[in-house]
């Protein structure tokens, strides 16, 4: 990765860079959304799609996302461990266990009131 500095010049970077992956991941899940929608009284939609190569390139594209979001992560370890101290590395990392644990119950919590709302009736 390069430092890129100014909004013009960063924005020129992602255009030549990750834009063209990032447009087609988009492009391919709202078809899947589309093809899904139009067929959805039709059980087979998703069984079609899995077999398609458009439900290919999109899993491929989502697992370049995954790469690139693990070189992102690099990037920012080493560039806490070049600007924060070790008092202020601990505290982001226990910031971000936490947050993850909100996020967690959230979601649990968010699954319990579906079953709730849409689970038999007593």
């Amino acid at each position: 990765g390069e430092y890129v500095r100014g909004i013009k010049a960063g924005m020129l970077n992602y255009l030549k860079t990750w834009f063209v992956l990032d447009v087609s991941l988009v492009v391919c899940d709202y078809v899947q959304v589309a093809v899904l929608t139009e067929q959805f009284s039709d059980g087979n939609a998703a069984t079609m799609l899995r077999f398609t190569r458009l439900g290919k390139v999109s899993r491929l594209v989502g697992m370049a996302k995954v790469v690139r979001a693990m070189r992102m992560a690099r990037v920012l370890m080493v560039l806490m461990e070049r600007t924060l101290s070790e008092l202020g590395r601990l505290m982001l990392w226990l910031m971000s266990l936490f947050s993850l644990t909100l996020w967690a119950n959230h979601l649990l919590a968010c699954m319990w009131f579906a079953i709730g709302v849409h689970g038999p009736a007593n």
